[in-house]
């Protein structure tokens, strides 16, 4: 139970998954990132998930938008692309609350 060489390989896993998982999560914003651009897409559509934080529908990403800080899970929500910068794998866009 208290092997220190045990204990130091999993927490060499645990880094090295992390670090693993982050270069996945860069690769997917980039691509995502790149396809937005390719496609010339202006927006998207989206759920809200709890708060602010919506899952899109076109892609296999969630992500955070500040004016929707109470907004109930299952809202639908409209996405507006601003920019796009490939260097940083981000995008920056607003969010706002679709009306039925």
């Amino acid at each position: 139970k208290k092997d220190a060489a045990l204990l130091a390989a999993v927490a060499d896993f645990d880094v090295t998954y992390n670090q693993y998982g982050d270069f996945q999560d860069q690769m997917e914003n980039y691509w995502c990132c790149r396809w937005l651009q390719q496609e010339n897409v202006q927006t998207l559509s989206g759920v809200v998930i709890r708060e602010n934080l919506v899952r899109l529908d076109q892609l296999p990403l969630v992500r955070r938008f500040e004016g929707l800080a109470f907004s109930a899970p299952g809202t639908a929500v409209s996405i507006s692309i601003q920019s796009i910068d490939l260097m940083t794998a981000s995008f920056s866009a607003t969010a706002a609350l679709v009306t039925q």
